[in-house]
């Protein structure tokens, strides 16, 4: 197995949950059916939070509890695993709630930045 440097890897979480929100800002839920190519990328954005908290070690994922590992990675599987049945109200709640609270933990790391 690939060994992922957690630093890096919640920089990106970070770098990739703040892209979310600067993309969804003056968005609507709407949008999710009327703008297939925004709606790609949130998935993917969304996605890739999931499977980088995936790559966390188990030990940097009990450092943080107050973060919901587990339902991050929950959700990267059902976007993965049941792309033909995604719920994007549920993906829209999780812009609006769930990523700025996640945006709110990382950075309170102060994680260095990475190039």
């Amino acid at each position: 197995m690939t060994q992922h440097n957690d630093d890096i890897t919640l920089r990106q979480m970070l770098d990739m949950a703040t892209e979310a929100v600067e993309l969804a800002k003056g968005r609507q839920q709407d949008d999710f059916e009327n703008d297939r190519i925004w709606c790609l990328a949130m998935e993917r954005l969304v996605l890739n939070v999931g499977e980088a908290a995936r790559r966390l070690s188990a030990s940097t994922q009990a450092r943080l509890p107050q973060i919901p590992w587990a339902e991050i990675v929950a959700f990267r599987n059902r976007i993965v695993h049941g792309y033909d049945a995604i719920d994007y109200n549920r993906v829209w709640q999780i812009l609006e709630s769930d990523v700025p609270a996640l945006i709110v933990e990382l950075e309170k790391l102060d994680l260095p930045e990475f190039n």
